[in-house]
């Protein structure tokens, strides 16, 4: 295998990346794994293919469930970037929902400003702009490309307050700011978010979705433990770090996408009333019981499930059985 010098391509942590506190503890050694993403000609060059730590550890002062060691973001979602949103059939029905639910909850007088943070190939954007509104979306890579030619406004730029003022000047501001499945891939999430605060509107509302930290363990998800994923939030954490830059959640909800997600809905303090799903999560979520202990029966499970694999495979070499490995994307 390919040796790295692992400074030159990211850093190892040793604060919480939500409360900063140097309070963390491994929960999962998974390994030195490659690119999930980086697709490799031959058997050969995958083995050589450059590896890195994937540590999986939790805050114990804000139950954080986070990796240890973040890659340069120039390597995770480099501007060749493979993954396209609309090549999911199920990430475009759950983009669909997302659009209706949003007509049906906030007031959009037409023309009104339609903001996609890492709007990947435009999918979600279109059935904005369908339907007369201002569509704008913000992606760093090559795939925005795929979604100019439907009207929409692209930005090929990472976003941050600085992008958002310059959004702010030539379009005015939004009346609502989506980021689908951002929030726990970036590193500078801080920065996002205060860019955020400068593009909503005073009455706007901010739609956040990321891949449940629940869903994952009870479906035994340790395929989504990988170097895009930064941090694994619930409800509790993710509204803690959110509420931290002045933003309030007033819905939540179920949703299906990688695996089992959460969308949250939130504004600024005040402005929408609290929905009763809010709390109807909270309550769950604390019957669920300690974070740490369900992290330690996840781990057990995945210990079983690779003996139980590991056992299979040897009684298949014992036969004349043939076994064949598939290369996939992550997940």
């Amino acid at each position: 295998m390919q040796a790295i010098n692992l400074s030159a391509k990211g850093r190892r942590i040793t604060n919480c990346q939500g409360c900063g506190a140097n309070s963390l503890e491994l929960i999962l050694n998974v390994g030195n794994i490659p690119m999930v993403n980086d697709f490799t000609p031959d058997a050969n060059s995958a083995f050589n293919s450059p590896r890195f730590p994937a540590d999986w550890l939790i805050c114990s002062s804000c139950d954080l469930v986070q990796l240890g060691f973040l890659l340069d973001q120039q390597l995770v979602f480099p501007p060749n970037y493979s993954y396209t949103s609309g090549s999911t059939q199920l990430k475009l029905d759950n983009f669909r929902d997302l659009f209706n639910e949003s007509q049906s909850l906030v007031n959009l007088p037409p023309q009104s400003l339609i903001v996609d943070l890492g709007a990947n190939d435009g999918s979600l954007l279109k059935l904005y702009s369908n339907a007369g509104y201002i569509a704008l979306g913000v992606e760093p890579t090559d795939v925005a490309d795929k979604a100019k030619g439907a009207g929409i406004i692209m930005l090929k730029e990472r976003f941050n307050a600085k992008c958002a003022r310059k959004i702010a000047n030539n379009h005015g501001h939004a009346e609502i700011v989506c980021a689908n499945n951002l929030l726990a891939h970036v590193e500078q999430f801080g920065e996002i978010l205060d860019g955020v605060r400068i593009l909503l509107k005073p009455n706007g509302v901010f739609i956040v979705e990321v891949q449940y930290l629940f869903d994952l363990i009870d479906n035994l998800g340790v395929d989504s433990i990988y170097h895009e994923h930064n941090r694994y939030y619930s409800l509790t954490t993710l509204e803690k770090q959110l509420s931290c830059y002045g933003f309030e959640l007033f819905r939540a909800k179920h949703i299906q996408t990688h695996g089992g997600s959460i969308r949250l809905y939130l504004s600024y303090p005040g402005v929408q009333p609290l929905h009763p799903s809010v709390n109807k999560f909270r309550e769950l979520e604390k019957a669920r019981g300690s974070v740490i202990d369900q992290l330690s029966q996840f781990v057990k499970k995945i210990e079983t499930a690779r003996h139980e694999l590991i056992s299979l495979i040897h009684q298949i070499r014992g036969t004349s059985a043939k076994i064949f490995g598939i290369g996939a994307a992550p997940r």
